[in-house]
């Protein structure tokens, strides 16, 4: 009797020690793990009606029409014809209000696609900045994002709804240093999250190229 007693208590001393490694690896684990990617932002697409990129002292105006279609406010961008009267005199342009012709399809939909990526941007993770702002770029940022809010009858609101300053780049050259309004963290954001923006809005790509490789040796 003794001997089954010590079997049946050596048997629990082993499932008890295999629980206690199994929670051990469980807890392990999760503090070993990454923290999850935050969002920057609250909003969508469909929540804005004007973007505003300032790259590097240019600034670039994006639009929603009263129909819902994106386009660029620059001077590539057509304004609807004068109007005429019976007579066929062209009304002055100061009595005429200010309206512009239809969007392209396709790209005020590549320039929403676009937009709604920025709006989904993620933070790889933040830190509390431990230098000044300058040596993160964002005391004078070289890009600078502006969201303003779409109202109930489609117009822009007047003030915007983020703001969000991106600096420099890390010395990975993969992810840039940024702040949103009013955050007193950084947050460390891929380059590709904005740098599509740029590209659309500017033609330019700020994203660095790729290390060559090295030629291999010649025999």
């Amino acid at each position: 009797m003794s001997r089954d007693w010590r079997r049946i208590a050596a048997i629990w001393l082993v499932l008890a020690v295999l629980g206690g490694w199994i929670v051990y690896l469980e807890w392990s684990g999760k503090e070993a793990s990454p923290p999850a990617r935050r969002a920057l932002f609250s909003f969508r697409e469909s929540d804005l009606a004007r973007v505003e990129l300032l790259y590097k002292g240019q600034l670039v105006t994006l639009l929603r029409s009263p129909g819902g279609l994106w386009f660029q406010h620059d001077a590539a961008h057509r304004h609807a014809p004068p109007e005429t009267t019976s007579a066929g005199t062209v009304v002055a342009e100061t009595s005429a209000p200010h309206t512009h012709a239809e969007p392209d399809p396709a790209l005020a939909d590549q320039i929403a696609r676009t937009i709604d990526f920025v709006a989904r941007t993620l933070a790889d993770r933040r830190i509390q900045p431990t230098l000044s702002l300058r040596e993160y770029g964002l005391e004078n940022p070289p890009i600078l994002l502006l969201f303003y809010a779409r109202a109930p009858d489609g117009s822009s609101a007047s003030q915007p709804l983020a703001t969000l300053a991106v600096g420099s780049t890390l010395p990975t050259g993969l992810s840039y240093y940024a702040q949103e309004t009013g955050a007193r963290d950084l947050a460390i954001i891929p380059l590709y999250q904005v740098n599509g923006l740029i590209k659309l809005a500017s033609g330019i790509d700020p994203t660095p190229p790729l290390p060559k490789r090295p030629a291999a040796p010649q025999d």
